[in-house]
């Protein structure tokens, strides 16, 4: 069996669950439409994925075909598979990804592409922006021993709120961490990411040299630095341009893209949030192009032409959210293939005996001029 095939993954992390009593022993397992909602992965993977589950004995059938699956197995074996491979060469990384995160995807597939070129190899473990499965991943990596890792690269699911700051630096004094896109307020560690200040300068400028004085924002995961980063960067320069942004003008939510449903249901839940009205901004710097497209489908749904009446720009070229949209957003494209250069760069300049001093990466984001704004 092919290990990198997703719904093996896929099943790797419901495997991890149950060890870590998330899914607890003699308890029903999640329904299919419900795992498809909460995880966001294909109704083919999942079921492939629990196929998996019921072939190693872990699940087994509630009696009557319509009442689901019990927990039968704690999944103890489970926990020689997540041991490192015994290579020097091996590069754990931990981040968030699914096909709808676009990000996440793009930068699995770059870091992918120039470790396996450099003759390393990379081991996944997916989060899912969940901070619970972030703990559980480097717990259960502390547990069966770090022999064999060259370091870890972690994209954390929480920068400002994580509850496991002890374990991470834990994490870190048994291996080289590279901090990548997300820093983590609490722990002082190598970082490579992109310039999000400078994000939010350029969307502040570029919004200001078309004209709006009036402008807002609009983040739908401000939990990681990268929004917060960006969204200092706006403010900051709309007070220096003479027009700061108004507080009521921006709108903050920890999470609304965990999953599929959350995204289909962001326009909903931002209704009546966002100031839409004749007194209100006329354009928006986003954090995300998934806030992008929550606010045009608010838009649209109102019929206020974008860029006639309310201008957009976001961040990301998120190729999912323009798909979803049908539209260029103006954003800023990741420099992918950089940062994670940069990443295997400096692994390569870095040994598990050195200490600090620590070393900070930032690289511009491209600007891409779309059709919002």
């Amino acid at each position: 069996m092919n290990r990198d095939s997703l719904y093996v993954q896929f099943a790797d992390l419901l495997k991890q669950l149950i060890f870590e009593e998330r899914y607890p022993v003699g308890s029903t397992f999640p329904s299919i439409s419900k795992l498809e909602s909460v995880y966001g992965y294909s109704r083919k993977t999942i079921v492939s994925a629990v196929n998996i589950l019921k072939s190693e004995h872990i699940i087994e059938r509630q009696g009557a075909t319509r009442q689901g699956y019990t927990i039968i197995s704690d999944c103890r074996e489970f926990q020689k598979d997540l041991r490192p491979l015994n290579d020097s060469s091996d590069i754990l990384l931990i981040l968030p990804f699914s096909y709808w995160n676009y990000v996440g995807s793009k930068l699995l597939e770059a870091m992918e592409t120039v470790f396996t070129q450099n003759g390393s190899n990379l081991i996944l473990r997916n989060h899912k922006n969940n901070v619970d499965f972030e703990e559980a991943i480097i717990k259960n990596l502390l547990a069966t021993g770090c022999e064999g890792l060259k370091g870890v690269v972690l994209v954390t699911s929480d920068s400002y709120s994580n509850r496991h700051v002890a374990i991470i630096k834990e994490l870190q004094n048994n291996l080289p961490l590279i901090l990548l896109d997300r820093k983590i307020d609490g722990i002082d560690s190598n970082y490579i990411g992109i310039d999000n200040y400078g994000i939010g300068q350029k969307q502040a400028e570029h919004l200001y040299s078309k004209g709006h004085r009036t402008i807002g924002f609009f983040s739908g995961f401000c939990r990681i630095s990268t929004m917060v980063d960006r969204l200092k960067g706006f403010k900051d320069t709309l007070e220096k341009l003479g027009h700061p942004v108004a507080e009521e003008h921006i709108t903050l939510e920890g999470s609304l893209y965990e999953n599929l449903e959350l995204i289909d249901r962001a326009p909903t839940l931002l209704h009546k949030r966002l100031d839409l009205t004749k007194y209100g901004p006329t354009a928006y710097a986003c954090g995300s192009d998934k806030d992008a497209l929550a606010l045009l489908t608010i838009l649209r749904e109102r019929n206020i032409r974008v860029p006639e009446d309310i201008a957009i720009i976001g961040c990301d070229y998120d190729e999912f959210a323009a798909s979803k949209g049908n539209i260029v957003f103006t954003s800023f494209k990741y420099p992918y293939m950089e940062l994670s250069k940069e990443t295997y760069n400096l692994f390569q300049d870095y040994s598990a005996h050195q200490e600090g001093p620590f070393k900070r990466i930032e690289i511009s984001a491209e600007f891409v001029d779309g059709e919002t704004s």
